[in-house]
C-alpha cells in the first residue's frame, strides 16, 4: 500500500512541470500506455512464474506516479482557457 501511494506525495509538483512542457493529452495518452505495458509485464512475469514482490513494488510505485500525473493533466485539460 505505501508503494501505491508514496508518489503521491512526490510527484504533484514535478507532474506541473511535465504536463506544461508536453501538454497534457501527450502526457494523459503516454501515462495510459506506460500503464498498460506494466499489466502486461506483470501478467508475463506471472505466466512466466518469474513475479516477485519486488516487481509487484516496483509497479505500484511507477503506477501510483502516473495515476498522479495523468490526474493532474485531467484537470488541467478539462480548464478552461
Amino acid at each position: 500500500m505505501f508503494a501505491s501511494t508514496a508518489p503521491a506525495l512526490l510527484t504533484h509538483i514535478p507532474a506541473g512541470t511535465v504536463i506544461d512542457r508536453f501538454g497534457p493529452l501527450r502526457v494523459m495518452v503516454f501515462g495510459e500506455v506506460v500503464r498498460g505495458g506494466l499489466v502486461a509485464g506483470l501478467c508475463a512475469l506471472l505466466f512466466l512464474q518469474t513475479l516477485t514482490i519486488e516487481h509487484l513494488v516496483l509497479a505500484a510505485l511507477v503506477e501510483g506516479a502516473l495515476s498522479v500525473i495523468s490526474s493532474v493533466a485531467e484537470i488541467t485539460s478539462s480548464r478552461p482557457r
